[in-house]
C-alpha cells in the first residue's frame, strides 16, 4: 500500500537527518510553512508542487536524499522534469570547467590571520567548486561575494554541527530576515540564529542549543560579515 504523500514527505526529511524546524530554517520559511507538507489533515494534494521540489533539491539531495525520491513526490510531473534534466545534462568528463565554480573556504572559529572569516585580506584555506545551475537555484550573489564557512563547536546543535561547512552569502549584511548569520562581536566570530526583538529594538542572537543562553544586543554591536544560505558539507 502506498504511503500518504505527508508520510513519505516527513521520511524523506529524516533521512536527511534534520527536525522540521532545521528544515524550514535552511529553506529560509517559516516552521509552519513546511510542516504544512507533512500535516495529512491539511496537505490534501496527491502530489506536491514542482517548484517546491526544486526549492527543496538543494538542501535534501546535499544530505543523502536520492533525486529520483524527492522528485516522485511530484507524480508525473516530478518524474518528468528529472528525467528531462538527466537526459540534458552530459557525463562529468564533457562537463566545460565554465559550470563549475570556485567559492573560497574559511574558518569561523579563527579569529585572525589566514583563513579567518572576519579578516578581509586574510588567504582562505582552499577553495571548494560548485555547479554553476545548483549554486544558483540558491543564491544570486556573485561567487566574489560568497564564502564557504566552517562551523565550529556545538552552540548550534541539531541543526548545524561542528565541522559542517556552509554557504555564506555576503551580500546580505543586515539582519533584516530571520536566519542564520556569520557575524562578529568583538574578538569573536560567530554563526548562530539572529531575530529581530523589536520590543526593545535589539537583535537577538539565538544558540539552537537550549544549553547556551539567549542573548539580546544592540545592531551596532554586531558586524554581520553574511548569511548562511545552506550546508554543502556534511559528515555522516
Amino acid at each position: 500500500m502506498t504511503k500518504p504523500i505527508t508520510d513519505r514527505v516527513k521520511r524523506l526529511r529524516e533521512k536527511a537527518g534534520l527536525t522540521v524546524r532545521g528544515m524550514a530554517d535552511l529553506l529560509g520559511v517559516g516552521a509552519s510553512t513546511y510542516a504544512y507538507h507533512e500535516d495529512a489533515r491539511k496537505f490534501k494534494a496527491a502530489y506536491v508542487k514542482l517548484e517546491t521540489l526544486r526549492a527543496w533539491e538543494p538542501t535534501l539531495c546535499s544530505r543523502g536524499v536520492d533525486r529520483a525520491e524527492l522528485y516522485a513526490l511530484g507524480g508525473k510531473i516530478g518524474l518528468e522534469f528529472l528525467q528531462s534534466v538527466e537526459s540534458d545534462m552530459p557525463p562529468p568528463s564533457a562537463l566545460p570547467s565554465t559550470d563549475l565554480i570556485s567559492v573560497p573556504r574559511y574558518d569561523a572559529s579563527l579569529s585572525a590571520g589566514p583563513g579567518a572569516i572576519n579578516n578581509p585580506h586574510a588567504e582562505p584555506l582552499g577553495h571548494m567548486p560548485f555547479d554553476q545551475q545548483w549554486l544558483r537555484s540558491v543564491t544570486t550573489a556573485a561567487p566574489e561575494h560568497l564564502a564557504v564557512v566552517r562551523i565550529s563547536g556545538d552552540s548550534m546543535e541539531p541543526t548545524l554541527n561542528n565541522g559542517d561547512w556552509v554557504l555564506i552569502d555576503r551580500t546580505q549584511r543586515r539582519a533584516s530576515l530571520e536566519g542564520f548569520y556569520a557575524f562578529q562581536v568583538g574578538e569573536d566570530t560567530w554563526i548562530k540564529r539572529l531575530t529581530i526583538n523589536l520590543r526593545d529594538q535589539l537583535i537577538r542572537v539565538v544558540s539552537d542549543n537550549s544549553a547556551y543562553p539567549m542573548q539580546d544586543l544592540p545592531e551596532e554591536d554586531l558586524h554581520i560579515i553574511g548569511r548562511a544560505v545552506c550546508v554543502v558539507l556534511r559528515k555522516l
